[in-house]
Formats: structure tokens, sequence, C-alpha cells
């Protein structure tokens, strides 16, 4: 789910890094989704059924954009990985703390909304008919130690929707094995005399299990692409120019009626690195700003949901004399805007910790071998 792509070019004897902004602008929408689908359809969808639709199954479609994270963390992960072995063993030492860090304090944030008594999703499960969801949360007392259990290890191990601190980050546990699966295929891919033969068996395989570490793989498959300049070549001519846009609208119905498909997920993704019109889109100045803060956004939302979200709609005098199911929108709608600022400002405070980790594993291994500090790297 996280990482930053970026593509070394060779110009003359000089390597060239170029960001691969597609890349986060994809899953900063993807993240937007998750969002939108949690608070409108996860909270409101059955006390409100207006609410579910075509459209809003398409757009606010979460289970399908974990999938699109899965690609493109493969894909953000390898590619950081062929910048140079130095790089490739500092996003290897860095990535346990690099999805814990930010882990830990999401869930601390959960853990003193718990104790300030600022969790009120309890008394809203029943007046929005969700019991089945948002009733199953958060059925523990909280602890430090806990706290602790559950953001360096139970996150990844051991999950419980009812006794998680942010049961949002069930897809943690995958996110990890799938990277450590990613480091692997990288350290030995050099062996290798056919690596995307390799790479689409071993996703063809895992596809048909129906096991999401295909899409690593598969994510890996499109940073080979890239390396050779594949894409490039191909947004060139008719397919790219033409048919993945129309590709990428006709999987658009696809994601509504078989939600779990995990193939259409890469073929999301394969269109629009294949299509100028669509990187341009997802490169643009919103993508790459929704991108920057798709993974503070994907961690902050679930305590607005349980704090501020239903604190809103347990209101029983609803103001400015709207219908319960126009307050209850409107306080879905705060919550959203309310989750992008603080997932802004969460931003900020994740950088900074990561600034430090990163300082620190360039001190860790400069005990065993000297590490470009120019180098830059996908976490």
């Amino acid at each position: 789910m996280t990482g930053k792509a970026e593509t070394t070019l060779a110009l003359g004897s000089k390597p060239v890094r170029r960001r691969n902004h597609e890349v986060d602008g994809i899953r900063g929408w993807a993240s937007l989704s998750v969002l939108f689908g949690h608070v409108f359809l996860g909270v409101l969808g059955t006390a409100i059924p207006a609410l579910r639709n075509h459209l809003t199954d398409l757009l606010f479609n979460g289970q399908f954009a974990v999938l699109v994270f899965f690609v493109l963390s493969g894909d953000a992960l390898a590619t950081g990985c062929m910048i140079s072995r130095a790089t490739m063993d500092r996003v290897i030492v860095k990535r346990y703390f690099r999805l814990s860090i930010p882990i830990f304090l999401s869930c601390a944030l959960v853990y003193l909304l718990m104790v300030a008594h600022l969790d009120f999703h309890g008394p809203v499960v029943a007046m929005v008919k969700r019991e089945d969801w948002l009733g199953g949360f958060l059925h523990f007392n909280p602890s430090i130690i806990g706290l602790f259990k559950f953001a360096f290890y139970k996150v990844y191990a051991e999950q419980l929707p009812d006794k998680a601190y942010n049961p949002i980050l069930w897809t943690m546990g995958m996110e990890l094995i799938g990277s450590l699966l990613v480091f692997a295929f990288c350290q030995v891919q050099t062996k290798i005399r056919h690596p995307l033969w390799v790479l689409a068996t071993l996703s063809l395989w895992l596809l048909f299990c129906r096991s999401y570490y295909g899409l690593f793989f598969i994510g890996v498959g499109f940073a080979h692409l890239r390396k050779h300049g594949y894409f490039e070549r191909i947004e060139k001519n008719l397919w790219g120019r033409f048919l993945a846009p129309l590709g990428f609208l006709l999987l658009a119905p696809c994601v509504v009626w078989i939600p779990f498909h995990l193939a259409f997920s890469a073929a999301f993704v394969f269109c629009v690195y294949s299509s100028p019109m669509l990187r341009r889109f997802f490169s643009n100045g919103i993508s790459k700003f929704l991108g920057r803060i798709s993974f503070s956004v994907y961690l902050i939302h679930f305590p607005v949901i349980i704090s501020l979200d239903c604190w809103l709609i347990s209101w029983t005098s609803v103001p400015f004399q709207l219908t319960r199911d126009q307050w209850w929108i409107l306080a879905a709608s705060v919550s959203v805007v309310v989750s992008l600022g603080l997932g802004t400002l969460f931003t900020l405070v994740e950088e900074w910790c990561l600034g430090w980790l990163d300082k620190g594993v360039r001190w860790i291994m400069s005990e065993t071998g000297k590490i470009p500090s120019t180098a830059k790297t996908s976490d």
C-alpha cells in the first residue's frame, strides 16, 4: 500500500530518476474510494438504501481498491529495488517499521479516543442498522500493552475485528507478507533467465488459487515492463491511445458485477499504465496530493468514523430543519472532509517519523557498507 515508485533511466553515463507519479495517483484515488465506501456505504448504506446504487457501488468499491493497492505495492517496491543493490537493502530493512510506525500512531489515536470516552459508535450501531459491521468493532478494554501488541504484531498475525484497535487494517498482514515475497524475488531475479515468464507463472497460479499474493507478483511484472520501456512504447500505438482507455471504461461494470475478481484489478492498472491520457490524469496535481496522503487517510478515517461521524449521527435533535437522512449524509460529508484534513496533518507527522527512521537505517547499514547519501528509495 505504501511506496514511492521511481524509474532509473540511463542518459549517457549519468543515471536520471523519473518519479512514476501515476502510481501515487492511482493509490490516492483508491484510498478515497475506501474512505467514501466506509463513511457512506459502510455506516449509512443499510439505513439509507438510496445511497446504494450502481454508481456508488462502482466509485466506492473499497474491496476493489484494496486489490489495486496490492498491485501498486508490488510495482513500487520492485521499482525501488531495481535502482541499486544498496537501495534494495535499505527498502528491505525499513519495510516493517515503514508500516508499523504509522499503524501505531493510528491505533494510539483510537486508544486515546476510547480512554477519553470519545468513541460514540456503540449507541449508533442500532440507529444505522449495522450490527453486522460497525457493531463488531472494539469489543475490549484498551490498554497500553494491548496497543503495542496490536500495532507491532497482531495487526499482521492474528487480527480479529472485535479485538482490533483499527479493524480497517486487516490488509496489513497481506501487505507485509506480500512485501517479503517481492523482496525475495528481487533478490534472485538476476539469476533467473526469464524473470517475466516466472512472474507470469507465479501470478497466474496464485490468481487461480484466488490468492491476493498473485497481485504483488503482477506488480513486479509491471515494474519489469516499465524498466524495459514497454509502457513508453505501447502508449504511442493504437492500444495506448484508444484501446487502453476503452478497456478502462469497459472494466468499470465488471468491478460492480464481479467485485472479487482479482484479474480485473491488474487489468485496471495495466490500462492506466498503457494510456498517456489516463497517466496524465493520475499524475495531475490533485492525484499526486491524494497519493501523498493516501496511507494516512487509510489509517485515520476509522478514528474519525467512531468519534466525529458517530457523534453527529447520534444527535437526537436534527438542526437546520433537515430530515434525519439529510443530516446523516451531511455528517458523513463532514467526516470525509475532516478525514482528508487530518490525513494531511498525519502525513506530516508520518514523514517526520520516517525521516528519523531513514537516518537510523543509514547509520545501521553504514556499519556494513556505505550508502550514497543521495539515494532515494521506494518505501
